[in-house]
This record gives structure tokens, C-alpha cells and sequence, in this order.
């Protein structure tokens, strides 16, 4: 496309005196920036946020918002993780460039040295007669999503004006019908005439996600023929606003609410109770606190372990009998799966005599893996598919004679991260699905609170490509405070385990995840043995989770740090199989697809130049495919399925 040259003092600008209102005269300035290669993120943060506090300090800026995406369209190439939206409101055009001028200087400079332009626009509403306050439209504290698709309509061949406008607002008009879409907002460019940029507000990420994945609506708006006959070809992504943290001390759970385990998902943190079985459910963004599944009225009263399955937008739980911590007297527990937009229970599965589920996670292919705390050492499997439940490892994986599992973990590729007797094992799974023999990983660095090295880990979450979580749990010891500990693996039996985080009571959960931007390891600190008269502190929030930020674990799905190569999808859309080769005709290696929320949700491990692939088990819905090739090579593109 034709970019404006924008000098920097003409970037932002204005005349004393004007009214800082909302009003048909306001413009508003769109940076999408990329970070230079090498540059540090914290840096150009710090420097960003300079920058932007004087314009927001300037009486003609109305209203700033700062916004990363966690999904994009336009298949770029552009690591996600090194672009940066702004979206900032002015009093007129005029007040703009005055600020412009008002605002060079070192910080201004220090600031535009730390990134390149993508795209930079100073826009309008196409409505001449609509008013916007971008307080309200980019709104903060609701947990809602941002959408941006800027087009070059001088690159689409015979562009037809008037085609352009009616397939554009037939499209529109299907989007504003879906219940999760809040607003739309079609803008001109006063930076360059042949430039439009359209903004979509939806409830939430997942809500974006049910609308994508709804038939009617793909149907819908593939009858319009708008995105076919004019594909995003500038820039296009699914955005947080990135203003806004975290509690660091304490997220309130609730009074009494012994949380066991504890998950995020899509600016949600989830905690199961202990004692009662109930799941709580806060937004993190707004602080509301809510009751997501009330306390259980049967014999199965105590929830502990949590995932997301983010294919089928559920929340799984483990739901025990009450414990006594005889494993002789183990009861068999059941796994229930929730609806993750109304908590209604949708399907429940019947764990085998004695199994006592303490951990769950869910395979590459879509199976839930539950981990028994005894009497027996075993795995279970669950095909939500076919609602078939199977043991998936047994005693026969280990030689040691122990009984029980504790923390578990998929790797995210080809196995599971299992403690048991004091060890941590990795169990692969086999190209049939099967167990293959677990295998004891080779530790340096474990330092339990008892003074020994070994591993006694409750809660476990998986961290980035080679690093893992755990949570120490017995609350039994007197005097025993929790740790946390991080597991840096060099390959899939060897690593190093050092303490992360210590005096935390009875953290039985933890979950990496990460909220606007920010990576955080969430650990349930509840004094759990408070009610066996144990280890009660007085000076410590008995009920909360905690928040840790985590800075230097890279967790970026779409890095494309290697050369980028096109790919050839057919069909696309999809129902059940597509068939997938790279135009470098080389071999694959594996193919990962993400969900819009960028969660890995399969993985396909190839060996060859042209497969057939099944997504025959996943949701309707927008999901980004992401190849390595045996040479080195990545390409992305986005997969749309529709059943």
C-alpha cells in the first residue's frame, strides 16, 4: 500500500483552548506499531508509556488506549507478541497536529526509535454524523475484545465502489445481528484516501470465539461475499486493551473457600472448593466474583482439579467423595465437564473403582487424562468423543511399588509430566495414543520443604516450551509453608528444579497463563489445614489466589523467527479433513492449530510433503494453522472450520 511519510512532529498535534469533548470534529489516530528487531519489549513499554502520558497530559487529548493482539488475520508473519495498537481521540484535526508539535522532543524521539510503523492512520468515522467516545467504545474493566481490519482498497483489481459498499454492509449487518457483538464502527482515512479500517467490540474473546464458530453465521457471511471478494490485505487482529493489572498480594476467592485447584481462561480465574465442591468464577478485569458451580448436593463434594478445553469451550472438574486420606478407604470420583459460557454441567464421566482424580489436562488430540492419587498408580483416559473411559497407565509404567500420582502435566506434544513417589516421571505417549514405559526424569536442584530432594508436587502447570510449575503441598507437617518450584527441562528426562517461590499456605493449585500482556503463575494460598486445628497463620489471608508475574519465559505461538513460507490449504473452509503442502516442497515436520485465543488445541506430527489432516473433533470456528518444515521453514494460515 501507499504509506503517508508523517514527519514526527507532525505524528500528533493543537490550539490552546478548544473544547476537549465528544463531537463530530474529533479525530483519532491509529498506530500500529512493530518493535525493531533486538529491541527489549520492557523497554519500549516504559518508553511507550512515557511518550503517552504527555499526550494525555495535552487538553486536546481526549482518550488513549493502548492494545496488543492475541490473533491475527493477515497471515504477515509478524510475531504477535512484537506488535503494539494504539488508538488515541483528539478535539479536531487541528488540535492533533498542534500536540504533535507540543509533544516532540527526547521522550517523543527516545520513544520512535524503539519501533517501525506498520500502519499509521489519523481517521474519522465514515457515519459524518456519528459521534464516538472512545472511552466507551474501547471500554475498559469489561473483559471485552477490539477487532481491527485496515484494507488498501487500491490493491484489489477493478475495484468496484459500489460492489465494495453493498457486500461490505450485507457482511456488517450479519455481524450485528450475533448476540456477542457489541459494536461496529467503519472509519475513512484522512492519512490516505484509499485506505479503510473497520473496528468490531465484542462481549469477550470467548464470545468472539461462539461467533466464529456458529454456522449460521459462516454461512451467513460467506454468502455476502465480502471477506472473500476483499480479504483483510493490510493489517488485521484480535486485541486486549493492555491497561489494567493485576492484584499482585491477593485475588479474592470468596470467604471459606478452600480453593484445591485453580485455572485461567479468557480473563477468568476458576478455583474449585475443596470441602464443598462448588467452582468460583472472578473477572479479572472488572473484579466481579462470582459463583460458577454451586456447592455440590450428592456425596461427590469436593472439586479439585481444573482445566479449560478450549476446543469445546468447557471447564473440567474433578469431583471426589470426601477424602480421608486412607487410601485403603479411596471412593471412585467422577469428571464433570461445564458449559464455559452458562456453567450448565454438560456431560459427566464415571472415574473406575477407587480412583481418586487429583490432576487433570487434556492430550493434543482432545482426551482427558486423569491422574489417581491412589491407592493405585495409574493414568485415565477419556474420550469425550465417545464418552469411553480406559486406564491409560497403570502400576505396570512403574517398578517402584509406590501408590499414587500426584501433579500431572501434558507437555503440549508427546506426553505427560507425572509425580509419584517423590519422582517426576515422563510418560510418552505413542504414535498409536498408547503408553509407552514411564521414565524417571534426572533432577538437579530439588530442595522440598522436608529437606529432602524429592519432588512432592500437588497442582502443575506447563510454562512455555521446556518449563514446568509445581505446587509442594502437606499441610500435615507442623510448621510447614508451601513452595513453588520451576522446572527448566533440557530435554524430556533432564532438567533442573530450583525453589520460585516460598512461605505459601497450602498452595494446592497453580496455573501459568498470561492477562493483557503479562505472563502470571496463579497459586492458591488457602490455610487447608485449618480445619485439622494445623499451620494456621493468622497475618495471611486464609482464601485467596495469588499473582505472580513472570517475565522471561517466552510463550509467543506465533514467532516466526525463521524464514516464512506459503502455504497451499484445500478446502478452506473445512468440514472434517483439508489437505495441506508448502509451496518450498519440503517435508513437514509437525502442524500445530491455535485457537483464536491463542491456545494450542492439536498437533500434527508429519513426515512427508502433502498429508490429509482430520479436524474432525474440533469446534466450528477460526483457528490459526501453524507448519514447521523439515528444512527450518515456518508458514501460517488461518483454517476455518465449518461442520
Amino acid at each position: 500500500m501507499r504509506i503517508l511519510v508523517i514527519t514526527l512532529s507532525l505524528l500528533f498535534l493543537f490550539q490552546e483552548n478548544v473544547l476537549a469533548q465528544v463531537s463530530t470534529d474529533n479525530v483519532f489516530v491509529l498506530p500500529i506499531r512493530r518493535v525493531k528487531a533486538g529491541q527489549d519489549i520492557d523497554d519500549f513499554k516504559a518508553k511507550r508509556d512515557a511518550y503517552v502520558a504527555l499526550l494525555e497530559a495535552e487538553s486536546g487529548t481526549l482518550t488513549d488506549r493502548e492494545f496488543q493482539p492475541f490473533f491475527e488475520f493477515t497471515n504477515s508473519g509478524l510475531p504477535v507478541d512484537s506488535v503494539f495498537v494504539g488508538l488515541t481521540s483528539f478535539a479536531d484535526f487541528q488540535t492533533f497536529q498542534t500536540i504533535g508539535t507540543a509533544t516532540s522532543g527526547q521522550v517523543a524521539n527516545d520513544f520512535f526509535a524503539t519501533f517501525d510503523f506498520i500502519s499509521f492512520q489519523v481517521l474519522q468515522p465514515l457515519d459524518s454524523t456519528e459521534q464516538l467516545d472512545l472511552a466507551d467504545f474501547a471500554n475498559l474493566g469489561t473483559g471485552q475484545v477490539w477487532e481491527v481490519a485496515v484494507r488498501d482498497i487500491a490493491q484489489y483489481p477493478n475495484f468496484d465502489q459500489a460492489d465494495y459498499e453493498q457486500k461490505r454492509d450485507a457482511y456488517l449487518a450479519v455481524l450485528a445481528a450475533q448476540d456477542n457483538f457489541v459494536r461496529e464502527v467503519q472509519w475513512r482515512s484522512l492519512s490516505d484516501s484509499n485506505v479503510v479500517v473497520g473496528m468490531t467490540v465484542y462481549k469477550d474473546a470467548q464470545s468472539y470465539s461462539a461467533v466464529n464458530a456458529d454456522t449460521t453465521f459462516i454461512n451467513a457471511y460467506l454468502a455476502t461475499g465480502f471477506l472473500q471478494n476483499y480479504p483483510i490485505n493490510v493489517y488485521g487482529a484480535i486485541h486486549n486493551p493492555l491497561k489494567g493489572t493485576l492484584d499482585p498480594a491477593c485475588q479474592d476467592i470468596g470467604e471459606a473457600a478452600f480453593p484445591e485447584d485453580v485455572t485461567e481462561y479468557n480473563g477468568f480465574l476458576y478455583t474449585s472448593n475443596y470441602f464443598n465442591g462448588a467452582i468460583s468464577r472472578k473477572n479479572l478485569s472488572t473484579g466481579e466474583l462470582s459463583t460458577f458451580v454451586p456447592a455440590a448436593s450428592d456425596s461427590f463434594s469436593s472439586a479439585w482439579g481444573l482445566r479449560v478445553d478450549v476446543a469445546n469451550n468447557r471447564l473440567l472438574s474433578i469431583a471426589n467423595r470426601f477424602y480421608d486420606f486412607n487410601p485403603a478407604n479411596a471412593r471412585a470420583g467422577k469428571v464433570n465437564a461445564y458449559d464455559l459460557a452458562t456453567g450448565n454441567l454438560l456431560n459427566t464421566w464415571d472415574l473406575p473403582i477407587g480412583c481418586v482424580g487429583n490432576s487433570i489436562d487434556i492430550d493434543s488430540d482432545g482426551n482427558y487424562f486423569v491422574g489417581d492419587i491412589g491407592p493405585d498408580t495409574r493414568i485415565i483416559k477419556i474420550d469425550p468423543n465417545t464418552d469411553a473411559v480406559t486406564t491409560w497407565a497403570d502400576d505396570s509404567q512403574w517398578t517402584d511399588g509406590s501408590f499414587g500420582t500426584g501433579g500431572m502435566v501434558w507437555n503440549q506434544e508427546d506426553g505427560f509430566y507425572v509425580a509419584h513417589a517423590g519422582v517426576l516421571w515422563f510418560v510418552p505417549q505413542n504414535a498409536d495414543g498408547t503408553a509407552a514405559t514411564a521414565v524417571e526424569v534426572n533432577l538437579t536442584g530439588t530442595t522440598a520443604v522436608d529437606g529432602s530432594g524429592a519432588v512432592l508436587a500437588d497442582g502443575m502447570t506447563w510454562a512455555g516450551s521446556n518449563t514446568i510449575f509445581y505446587a509442594e503441598n502437606d499441610v500435615f507437617t507442623p510448621g510447614w509453608r508451601g513452595i513453588v518450584h520451576r522446572v527448566e527441562l533440557s530435554d524430556s528426562i533432564t532438567g533442573s528444579n530450583a525453589n520460585y517461590i516460598e512461605n505459601i499456605n497450602d498452595c494446592s493449585g497453580v496455573y501459568f497463563s498470561d492477562f493483557n500482556g503479562q505472563d502470571y503463575l496463579y497459586v492458591n494460598e488457602s490455610q487447608f489445614g485449618v480445619p485439622f486445628g494445623v499451620n494456621f497463620v493468622p497475618s495471611s489471608n486464609p482464601f485467596c489466589v495469588k499473582t505472580f508475574a513472570v517475565n522471561d519465559i517466552s510463550t509467543s505461538v506465533l514467532d516466526l523467527n525463521t524464514g516464512s513460507v506459503e502455504l497451499n490449504i484445500f478446502p478452506n473452509p473445512t468440514r472434517k479433513k483439508f489437505k495441506i503442502r508448502s509451496k518450498a516442497d519440503v517435508a513437514f515436520e509437525k502442524v500445530e492449530l491455535y485457537a483464536v485465543d491463542g491456545r494450542l488445541v492439536k498437533t500434527f506430527v508429519l513426515n512427508s510433503k502433502y498429508e490429509t489432516l482430520s479436524v474432525k473433533n474440533l469446534e466450528n470456528g477460526v483457528y490459526l494453522l501453524h507448519a514447521y518444515l523439515k528444512n527450518g521453514q515456518q508458514g501460517h494460515s488461518k483454517l476455518i472450520i465449518e461442520n
